[in-house]
């Protein structure tokens, strides 16, 4: 099932292992879990489609599941309705660029193809719209 572009359905399944706290990168973000937990972590990306958003929605709910999602602020101009419903069951709804900016060239990974100021400029926006469907 496509759903919601680009879709990057990312699955991190935390097996149990020695690990029992949360591992941090260089800046900070966190990079793994407690692997002494057997947790699954549900994450949609979304851009241009949301052909299969109802279907998901429903198998969520039924199955009493939370899931994140990220959207780009053209998503949520084009399908608001998708994004407050999954706000308001509880889904943890955030900010994924406002045009789906490319940030560096596929090939060259250490270079950035927009400035910080494009890249805040972007995410500002991003945020605004995500504002105005009542999601700080």
């Amino acid at each position: 099932m496509r759903w919601l572009t680009a879709i990057c359905c990312l699955f991190t399944f935390l097996p149990l292992s020695a690990q029992k706290s949360w591992v941090y990168d260089a800046f900070g973000a966190k990079v793994r879990g407690d692997t002494s937990l057997s947790t699954l972590y549900l994450v949609f990306t979304g851009h241009e489609y949301a052909e299969g958003a109802g279907v998901l929605c429903r198998a969520l709910k039924k199955e009493k599941v939370s899931a994140a999602f990220f959207f780009t602020g053209d998503f949520c101009r084009r399908y608001p309705k998708v994004v407050r419903k999954l706000k308001r069951r509880g889904h943890y709804v955030g900010a994924h660029s406002d045009k789906h900016l490319l940030y560096c060239d596929w090939s060259r990974r250490d270079s950035l193809l927009v400035t910080k100021e494009q890249f805040l400029e972007d995410l500002r926006q991003n945020r605004a719209v995500l504002a105005t469907l009542g999601i700080p």
